[in-house]
């Protein structure tokens, strides 16, 4: 079977049989047309990308600010808060410096206080002790003078006396001499204030001597004593009844 080959170029014709309109226009137009949509959306990305980053550049910025008012802010804090410390310390170390200085002034008025109260009692003490030593020294002086009377009697009649008189004489005259030298020693610490208690066992002792120059006298009196005759009382007489 033999091929049949058609050799001659005609226009193109559709189903309808009509003119086949060549398609390149449409193709080029389609083409453009999207071409142009890549470049609208390649702009308008571009467009959102410099309105993103600007975006982030403002919040950022608007991020540094705030954190800077932020930083401002706690600073001027810290200061107040440091002023106020500074305040409370100066108040504090003020009121420490008051108080030493009432302190020392209260304390130097009690020193002083103190001092008089010590200088006058001392003064007081002094006085009294002065008084109570010039008393002593007055009866110490009216005692002796007491004591010097009745050696003098007990002396006289132990002169008269006989018999253990005589042998009392060596004992007198001890005594005297004891005496006598009582009286030296005690005439060197008259008005002394640490001889009191010395004038006081001197005063003791001459009493106690004295006690025993009594005891010897009386036994030499009863020894020289005149014996006289009992007197007998009787019984006494009744009336005579009427």
């Amino acid at each position: 079977m033999a091929t049949r080959t058609n050799t001659s170029v005609g226009v193109g014709v559709d189903a309808h049989g009509g003119a086949v309109i060549d398609p390149t226009e449409n193709v080029l137009a389609l083409v453009e047309a999207a071409v142009k949509r890549q470049d609208d959306l390649r702009i308008a990305a571009d467009k959102f990308m410099e309105a993103e980053l600007m975006h982030v550049r403002l919040t950022e910025e608007l991020r540094a600010s705030h954190q800077r008012e932020l930083g401002e802010k706690e600073a001027n804090r810290l200061d107040a808060i440091r002023q106020v410390d500074v305040l409370n310390g100066n108040a504090a170390a003020k009121a420490a410096s008051d108080a030493i200085a009432v302190l020392a002034a209260t304390t130097a008025a009690n020193a002083e206080k103190l001092r008089t109260d010590l200088n006058s009692t001392a003064t007081t003490m002094a006085k009294q002790t002065a008084d109570v030593a010039a008393t002593m020294a007055a009866q110490q002086a009216a005692t002796v003078a007491g004591i010097t009377e009745r050696l003098s009697a007990l002396e006289k009649s132990s002169y008269e006396g006989i018999g253990k008189g005589r042998v009392a004489d060596p004992m007198m005259a001890e005594f005297m001499a004891d005496m006598k030298s009582m009286l030296r020693a005690q005439s060197q610490t008259v008005g002394k204030s640490e001889g009191i208690s010395a004038t006081w066992a001197v005063v003791v002792g001459v009493i106690g001597m004295v006690v025993a120059v009594i005891a010897v006298a009386v036994a030499v009196v009863a020894d020289n004593k005149i014996p006289t005759t009992p007197v007998v009382y009787g019984p006494a007489q009744s009336a005579p009844a009427k």
